[in-house]
């Protein structure tokens, strides 16, 4: 690899284009690469018209956060509900297959009930601790 100390062709146009600007020298003479340039260091010497506001890169992070939030919530949302579905339906066919027994299970129960009161306190149980679940995540949310 050779080193030079040379400008490069490319080097000395944008430089000529500099050149050119500086002194005011019509667009109208200069053609192809050097047009080009000049209008690059015309346009750069230009101030910026619109002023970006003081707080702009808070914002522009806070939409970025909030997208990448949404993206996550949204795959977190969609895997939450086929787990659900798919509890469901398991469920549902655990329920047809042992039925009989589970009813029969659930009457000699823990909590020394008989009978179907025993099932109902067990639903009444599952129930509270949906309830309680539901409860807990709702002031979980609003404290963030």
């Amino acid at each position: 690899m050779m080193h030079s100390d040379e400008p490069t062709g490319e080097w000395q146009l944008q430089e000529r284009a500099l050149e050119e600007e500086r002194r005011g020298v019509s667009p109208h003479d200069t053609q192809g690469a050097l047009a080009e340039y000049r209008l690059i260091a015309r346009v750069l010497r230009e101030p910026l018209s619109d002023a970006l506001p003081p707080d702009f890169a808070a914002h522009m992070a806070t939409q970025v956060e909030s997208a990448v939030e949404l993206e996550n919530d949204y795959l977190e949302k969609w895997l939450q509900r086929m787990l659900s579905s798919v509890l469901l339906v398991a469920g549902a066919i655990a329920a047809l297959v042992v039925g009989g027994r589970l009813v029969k299970m659930l009457s000699t129960s823990a909590l020394g009930t008989t009978g179907l009161s025993a099932a109902t306190d067990w639903i009444v149980v599952a129930a509270l601790c949906c309830l309680i679940s539901y409860v807990l995540e709702r002031v979980l949310r609003q404290r963030h």
